[in-house]
């Protein structure tokens, strides 16, 4: 049906489409067209235009947009740079990881996860903008096909939607303008209907729809009869010039007054609203108090207002409260208008404009406590279920409150989309880009977001097209309904009342979409239409089908604009992004920092919610195709980067620690790759905003407003949606306030008002991390600036450049607290030079306070000399008293006591630093080809031990590239029965035997022979270059050393030591300072490994890792023995330090995973079970806590079925002992052993290596390694004892846990035997089974920890039959308490 003719020079059918400016006057369509094209933008149609002309002219083909492309010169250069800094990017990995070198290599490791994670987001952000599309409607052409030239239209129907949730937090003002620059937007009025959600159901907002509707039939006509834009009144007259006397013509500016001070009348009666409804609610509610009658909230019609109260009460409160549907002003086809006033001598002279108003409808939907309300996709699926009743319209579009209709052209824009003849049937959506007019001039943080809206969204649109972005889309009615598109599209589709509901008019309606059999007249509205109206927006109606799933706007996620994008993307269709040079919509955005952190972390929480929901891009979405399906996944995975980017913006603590710390090195390089690919970055960005006409402050303000967001907003998402996965619990929905600060004398008095919130800690972390390292380098710099190498100032000029560009990024949020002052930048701009300068000046007095701190000089003794030199220091002559040594040699070998230097304000290092300064001075003085360590409290058991490892060294087969030989250890103090595992024959006997198959055993720290050049960090011959060097740069810049390493390399020895005179003993001191280290590479590449509590499994690997390969000698007569800690206290703290040393080995740049480039792979899995060992700990000591289930009235059963589960256990756990057993067998070890093997593998489970996790956990965080504390060897003197350590039970903390198992598994011992007496009738066969297998659980437990009990029992262990006897005597005694209480309490507490 055609609409009729508006009257001469009226605006009811399309026109040209007026821009106008800021002073009312419209510009040319001509100019409007190239200004939304742009410049750096060509036609891509063109073929299609020749082929329509070629068809018989355009007249015979629709083609209702136009269709441009980013020119050559631009596109070109920009794809080229995309692809080149993906290759930098990739050879930046490589290089990386090919230079797996820092000082902190945890951080390292981190710190390539993020770059990874950089680089694949960057991908994920890239990809889909190869081809950017921009598509301008021709409203020309709409207008030549569809107006006819009588005036009438043939264009399809429009609903529009306007949602609003709060009438505080959403202003009342907003939301009418709103509604007002709808009906009064350049549309077929009779095609047009807008429906108001209320999901307050306040009768605030219904009232003030009323009071649009007497405004409206004033406004509506004006600005059709003077081209008024925008047409929403307080837009227009707070933005628009007021017209002056001479420049228009009288009768406009007379109608001008009227129209705005009716319009100021009318704000008058929306601030009286709510006094007047107050007032009028207690006149009728005291008219009846005499009934009883709650504090009703009446309508002004007399009626009790069916939804919240102002005194609320049950069924009349927010969240809780009937449907409401109400017509407020009917269909033009009535010809009559609720609300409408008559044309007096006071309104504006109308003459023939079109004075009907569009079909105006208030919805507030049913809400109840007992149903999930969906938010705004559930009002949203209320309205369009309702508008399918009332208008049906084949198109839909829907807005926000704050938003309006700013380019009254704009509906038809979206039209000629959708009407299109070459795509426009399979056009889902067209998505118009977001504009706000309450942003402050600068933009501080970057609301008005141009590098999405003129960036991201052009470039889908040459994919499948933009997303949904949750307001400002024009929706096709049967997409919404989950219908696939025309090419994909089933023949004969019926409406189904289980996906759709069971309403029949409703489906009725869906049947005519499908048709495309619709009627522009709504049917008659009796009271049986109203009460199916009311029903289809009640909660429960989406109970039981498919919306919220597949149809209407996806629920159960914080942003149900991408995901329901999402889903019809993902069933074929596509959409078109359309682009006015006069923006079509304007809004209102949160220009508070807080609210607008709010609002992100609601869009970035609901994006991660996509991701870990059915709708995850990687497997939703069959007809998406591969470059949008790319873009989905970046806007989903997003907030993730923000966890890297904070943990690099907190990097410039670093400045604070003494010691240089590199992320990376070489430190100069691996910066200059970084700035490169940074500039890159920007660079492309350059490129983005010439072709997407974004200015520079827009980009930059992007990169602030990311950076800011990335250290609040976007981590808030992220632990939301940790808890999200635990809880269940999805993120929180928070209407955005809009307007929090009133003031009518400033209108940005928001954006100088802060608010602290939880998640602007770190933010503020970041900032003052920031300022202080600044401050701490200038310090630096001050104080170290004549010492410093060429190299080290570039790394500070690098470092402090990283943090200035923080500060810039963090630019806005430094304003954002300083509130009103920030309304003077300038204050900010000398304050921050200032704190710098402080924090410079602290730092230089600090570090330049005299300080004299007590050391230890380094101390070199030869006791005896060289048998070379016939004289010993300390030797006696032969006498009578003395042995007859006859012709037995009696030279001694050279024997020399060293004590490096030591000094606070140095890292000694501990034994490892010890043993570097033995290697050193040993080699100017024997620079022997081999060397062997102990542990002063071990010996050589065996004269015969030195020549059993030099067999090895010597070996035609593989001596050469033997780097060390490995003993066994053996202990001769340990106690007959070895309580506490000290003999450890499982691991010394059988493991090293099963390394000795590899690539070697690993070095265990005593008796062990090394071949010196392998501690040096030279390769073995197989692998060594040749006419190798002794660097300074890496061995320190003592002469006579590297002399002895040259000499070493050349296999040219001298056994007898060079002549000791004072400059020979000045140099043998020097190299044993604690600051010789300093700058080389020992301890790292060089020499027994630093920074490590286990500097022996370490420093083996960093010797396997470059080709070497060690052997396991083993000897009949032990080669060598010593004492172990056979107490338990002083045992479990040399166990912590092992096990806490294996895991600070794994969080370093020796992790077994990337260190080591030569070791076998075997070999290297070995090492990697050595540094995760102690993790097992931990699920071992919940595992062991377990029992405590028997505690718990009810059955609690792990898995079911339990008995099968059991089962599978039982044999997993029997076959690891068959295996034991074997290995028993080839490697000589007893039972026993094996057994105290595996009892001292719980305790330390439940103690040691616990304390140890928890120690790194510590360490990662607060940088405090292991504690080297030297194991005692001897705590309880008893000379009648030679085991009385073993009786001396000290406690300690680590203990606790330990003694938590024991009780538990005592008590649930004792539990289970009385529930075994009381409920044993009652049990079924299975009850049985499953109590008989828990219980052999709990005693194999108690099996394990038998030495532990022993240990506690102290001195009363010496006899182990008193444990025997008493520990069954405890557990009768818990059976016995359990019988009594349950016959005590059975009636009371379920036992």
């Amino acid at each position: 049906m055609a609409s009729p003719p508006p009257a001469d020079g009226a605006n009811g059918g399309l026109t040209d489409p007026l821009l106008v400016s800021a002073n009312g006057h419209g510009a040319s369509p001509r100019n409007a067209a190239h200004g939304a094209k742009g410049k750096y933008w060509v036609a891509s149609d063109k073929a299609e235009r020749r082929a329509a002309k070629e068809a018989g002219g355009e007249d015979g083909r629709a083609l209702l947009f136009r269709k441009y492309k980013v020119k050559g010169s631009l596109l070109h250069p920009y794809r080229l740079l995309i692809i080149i800094r993906l290759i930098a990017v990739l050879v930046f990995f490589a290089w990386r990881i090919r230079h797996n070198k820092s000082d902190i290599m945890w951080f390292w490791t981190m710190s390539i996860v993020g770059d990874v994670w950089f680089g694949f987001s960057w991908l994920l952000n890239q990809l889909p903008k190869f081809n950017p599309v921009k598509t301008i409607p021709d409203l020309a052409a709409l207008k030549r096909y569809f107006d006819f030239s009588e005036g009438t239209s043939r264009l399809p129907g429009i609903d529009v939607f306007v949602t609003t949730a709060d009438p505080i937090d959403e202003p009342i003002l907003y939301t009418m303008n709103c509604v007002l620059s709808i009906l009064a937007v350049d549309y077929p009025v009779d095609r047009l209907a807008c429906y108001l959600s209320d999901d307050s159901g306040a009768l605030i907002l219904y009232e003030a729809l009323v009071e649009v509707g007497k405004f409206a039939p004033l406004w509506v006509p004006f600005c059709r009869k003077y081209s008024i834009e925008p047409r929403a009144p307080e837009s227009y007259f707070e933005h628009v010039a007021p017209p002056q006397a001479g420049r228009v013509t009288q009768e406009f500016l007379n109608d001008y007054r009227k129209v705005q001070m009716e319009y100021d009348e009318f704000k008058v009666r929306l601030d009286n609203l709510p006094d007047a409804i107050r007032k009028r609610s207690d006149v009728y509610n005291s008219m009846r108090a005499a009934d009883g009658d709650q504090k009703a909230t009446w309508m002004a019609n007399g009626a009790q207002w069916p939804g919240t109260w102002i005194d609320p009460t049950e069924n009349h409160r927010k969240g809780h409260h009937a449907p409401i549907a109400k017509v407020v002003l009917n269909h033009p086809s009535s010809g009559q208008h609720h609300g409408s006033q008559p044309i007096t001598e006071s309104n504006p002279s109308i003459g023939t404009t079109d004075e009907r108003l569009p079909m105006l409808v208030y919805v507030s939907r049913e809400k109840n406590p007992s149903c999930d309300h969906n938010k705004k996709a559930g009002a949203l699926n209320a309205q369009l279920r309702a508008s399918a009743l009332l208008s049906n319209a084949q198109l839909v579009i829907n807005f926000d409150c704050d938003h309006y209709i700013n380019n009254s052209q704009a509906l038809s824009s979206a039209v000629c989309f959708m009407l299109d003849q070459r795509d426009g049937d399979n056009t889902a959506f067209v998505q118009f880009p977001q504009r706000f007019d309450n942003v402050d001039p600068t933009d501080r943080y970057g609301n008005h977001n141009r590098v999405f809206f003129d960036g991201t969204m052009l470039a889908l649109n040459g994919l499948q097209g933009p997303s949904y972005l949750g307001t400002g889309c024009m929706f096709r009615r049967l997409a919404l309904y989950g219908i696939d598109p025309p090419h994909c599209r089933a023949e004969n589709i019926a409406a189904e009342a289980i996906r759709l509901g069971n309403s029949t008019i409703f489906l009725d309606s869906v049947s005519k979409a499908l048709k495309n059999d619709r009627s522009i007249t709504p049917p008659p509205i009796d009271d049986t239409f109203l009460a199916e109206l009311e029903r289809v927006v009640t909660c429960s109606y989406d109970k039981g089908t498919d919306w919220g799933k597949g149809v209407g706007y996806i629920y159960d996620i914080a942003t149900e604009d991408i995901v329901t994008g999402f889903r019809i993307h993902g069933q074929g269709w596509r959409s078109m992004y359309c682009t006015m040079e006069h923006d079509a919509f304007c809004g209102v955005a949160p220009i508070n920092l807080t609210e607008r952190l709010h609002q992100i972390v609601r869009w970035s929480g609901g994006s991660l919610e996509m991701f870990f929901s059915h709708n995850n891009p990687f497997i939703g979405g069959h007809r998406i195709q591969p470059l949008q399906r790319v873009s989905y996944l970046n806007m989903t995975v997003y907030p993730v980067t923000s966890v890297f980017i904070l943990i690099y913006a907190l990097s410039p603590v670093m400045w604070l620690i003494p010691d240089e710390v590199y992320i990376q090195r070489p430190f100069t390089r691996y910066v200059v790759y970084l700035l490169v690919i940074i500039v890159m970055i920007h660079m492309i960005g350059w490129l983005e905003i010439k072709w997407a006409g974004v200015t520079w402050l827009d980009y930059w303000r992007n990169e602030q407003f990311f950076m800011i967001g990335s250290t609040s907003a976007y981590p808030m998402a992220v632990l939301h949606m940790a808890v999200n996965l635990l809880t269940k619990k999805g993120i929180h929905f928070r209407v955005t306030s809009k307007q929090t600060a009133a003031d009518d004398n400033d209108k940005f008095a928001d954006l100088y008002d802060f608010r602290w919130v939880p998640m602007l800690i770190p933010t503020m972390a970041v900032l003052i991390c920031n300022v202080g390292a600044i401050g701490v380098a200038l310090g630096k710099t001050v104080v170290y600036i004549g010492t410093w190498t060429a190299a080290k100032k570039m790394h500070a000029a690098l470092g402090l450049l990283f943090n200035i560009w923080i500060m810039f990024l963090l630019y806005p949020f430094a304003l954002a607290i300083m509130g009103r002052w920030a309304k003077r930048p300038i204050i900010l701009v000398v304050l921050l030079p200032v704190v710098f300068a402080l924090v410079a000046l602290l730092y230089t007095i600090w570090i330049l306070a005299p300080y004299n701190p007590t050391q230890l000089c380094n101390i070199y003794m030869v006791v005896l000399d060289h048998p070379s030199h016939g004289q010993h220091h300390g030797s006696q002559p032969i006498t009578e008293s003395n042995l007859n040594i006859g012709t037995t040699d009696e030279r001694l070998p050279m024997l020399v006591y060293v004590s490096r230097e030591k000094n606070p304000s140095y890292d000694h290092n501990k034994k490892a630093g010890a043993l570097n300064a033995q290697l050193r001075a040993s080699a100017l003085l024997s620079n022997a080809q081999l060397v062997i360590n102990f542990d002063c409290d071990h010996y050589i058991n065996n004269s015969q031990a030195l020549s059993s490892a030099v067999c090895f060294m010597l070996d035609q087969r593989d001596g050469d590239n033997t780097a060390f030989v490995q003993f066994p250890q053996r202990f001769d103090n340990v106690d007959p029965t070895d309580r506490y595992g000290n003999h450890n024959r499982v691991f010394f006997d059988g493991t090293m035997l099963a390394l000795n198959g590899l690539q070697g055993p690993s070095y265990l720290g005593t008796g062990c022979m090394f071949r010196r050049l392998a501690l040096y960090g030279i390769d073995p011959p197989h692998c060594r270059a040749e006419n190798i060097a002794a660097e300074a740069i890496r061995l320190g810049n003592s002469t006579i050393f590297l002399d002895s390493v040259s000499k070493a390399l050349k296999n040219d020895r001298s056994i007898t030591p060079p002549p000791i005179d004072d400059t020979f003993l000045a140099e043998l001191e020097r190299v044993v300072t604690c600051s010789y280290d300093k700058g080389t590479d020992w301890g790292k590449g060089v020499g027994y490994i630093y920074d490590i509590a286990t500097e022996d499994i370490v420093t083996g690997f960093r010797i396997h890792g470059q080709g070497w390969r060690s052997m396991y000698c083993t000897m009949e007569h032990d080669a060598f023995c010593g004492v172990a800690p056979i107490n338990l206290t002083e045992r479990l703290h040399q166990i912590v330090r092992w096990s806490g040393g294996s895991l600070e080995m794994f969080f370093s740049h020796n992790n077994p995973f990337i260190g080591g480039r030569r070791i076998q792979p075997l070999q290297r899995v070995s090492y990697l079970n050595m540094t995760v060992y102690p993790v097992t700990s931990v699920f071992i000591l919940i595992y062991a806590l377990s029992p405590v289930m028997w505690l718990i009235p009810d059955e609690v059963y792990i898995q079911r079925p339990f008995t099968r589960y059991v089962v599978y256990l039982l044999i997993i756990v029997v076959m690891i002992h068959v295996i034991g057993w074997l290995e028993m067998k080839w490697a000589g070890v007893t039972w026993l052993d094996y057994w105290r093997n595996e009892q001292f593998f719980m305790i330390g489970s439940t103690s040691a290596y616990p304390m140890a996790v928890l120690h790194m956990a510590v360490n990662l965080l607060t940088k405090k390694g292991i504690h080297f504390r030297v194991t005692s060897k001897q705590t309880a003197a008893d000379d009648n004892d030679k085991f009385a350590d073993l009786y001396d039970f000290r406690w300690v903390p680590m203990l606790i846990p330990t003694m938590a198992v024991m009780i538990c598994n005592v008590g649930a011992i004792g539990v289970a035997l009385g529930k075994i007496v009381v409920n044993i009738e009652t049990w079924t066969a299975a009850k049985k089974m499953h109590a008989a297998l828990g219980l052999l659980f709990n005693i194999w437990i108690m099996f394990l920890l038998y030495p532990f009990a022993l240990a506690i029992m102290g001195r009363w262990a010496k006899r182990p039959i008193i444990l025997v006897i008493l520990l069954p005597v405890v557990f009768v005694l818990v059976a016995l308490l359990y019988v009594g209480l349950h016959v005590l309490l059975a009636g009371v507490i379920p036992l």
